[in-house]
């Protein structure tokens, strides 16, 4: 089987629990029997539900996703390659690194107000925390081409800039 799949790395300072618990909350409304197994440093693999953030490992988890048993069927032969329809099979990690020295090149800055000078040209700089989270989304497609992909990955960097509110939970399936 050839590997498939695309990743994709999202760091924010977003707790990534309140961040997955309203990624799946979502999902659900476009997959309502979404399934998942999840792997983490605290158990081993397993599959289930789980309803709130107290419920999900604080460093480290991995979600491998699929929309239903003919999808699950299908990444067993084809890996994260879409369906016909363009939907596929995604993986959603988080971790948490500590430490961090991020060396960023070409940064570039929103476009500035009308009236007010020109933004700068790209620049050098540094991103320096004492810890950040980090996602990998692996999606089916390439998000600069693939809708369903570039939904996962809107979908999870709109919730990681806004995603630090652990009140939302999923309702059971």
């Amino acid at each position: 089987m050839d590997i498939t799949g695309y990743d994709n790395v999202i760091f924010t300072t977003a707790d990534p629990r309140a961040v997955v618990v309203q990624f799946f909350a979502q999902l659900q409304t476009r997959w309502p029997k979404y399934q998942f197994d999840i792997e983490s440093t605290t158990k081993q693999p397993t599959s289930g539900e789980f309803i709130s953030v107290e419920d999900l490992p604080k460093d480290r988890a991995e979600f491998y996703v699929v929309r239903d048993a003919a999808m699950n069927q299908h990444s067993d032969e084809h890996a994260y390659a879409p369906m016909s329809d363009g939907e596929g099979p995604f993986l959603l990690a988080y971790d948490r690194l500590q430490n961090v020295n991020f060396q960023l090149h070409g940064v570039t800055e929103p476009a500035r107000p009308p009236g007010e000078i020109g933004a700068p040209d790209p620049y050098q700089a540094s991103l320096c925390a004492p810890e950040i989270r980090r996602f990998t989304l692996v999606t089916p497609g390439d998000v600069s081409q693939h809708p369903f992909s570039q939904w996962l990955h809107q979908l999870l960097c709109d919730l990681a800039r806004t995603g630090n509110r652990a009140d939302t939970a999923i309702a059971p399936i």
